[in-house]
């Protein structure tokens, strides 16, 4: 098992090229990435992909069907259009005890958990 920490020297920036290398190396070596929502695998196209979209073929994605994961996401940009701050829309969505989907793959396949997120769960969408 191996750990990976999000802290980093000062001033040392993670750009998406940083992340898109750390994708491409657990996947590699079957490294599962975890977080307080959920535990992805990026060997599985589904997992490597911004929450509420699916990939449907070789080339192509598009939004998840499931209408209650798009309305969720749609609050969710609806809310940091209004408030400018992750933080805020984190404090609402808290306070007003609104879940967000977290997906996870297993031997059954993709399931939904809907749970209260956590402020890294608004950031990264």
């Amino acid at each position: 098992m191996a750990r990976w920490s999000r802290s980093r020297p000062l001033g040392w920036p993670v750009t998406g090229e940083d992340w898109h290398t750390l994708l491409e190396f657990c996947g590699l070596v079957g490294t599962l990435i975890v977080d307080e929502d959920g535990v992805y695998d990026p060997r599985h196209p589904n997992d490597r992909l911004l929450l509420g979209y699916l990939k449907v073929s070789h080339d192509r994605i598009e939004k998840d069907p499931d209408r209650r994961i798009q309305e969720a996401l749609a609050l969710v940009f609806t809310k940091f259009a209004e408030m400018q701050t992750v933080r805020q829309v984190h404090l609402l969505l808290r306070r007003e005890r609104i879940a967000l989907p977290a997906v996870s793959y297993g031997p059954e396949g993709r399931h939904v958990e809907w749970k209260l997120p956590v402020y890294n769960t608004i950031h990264h969408t």
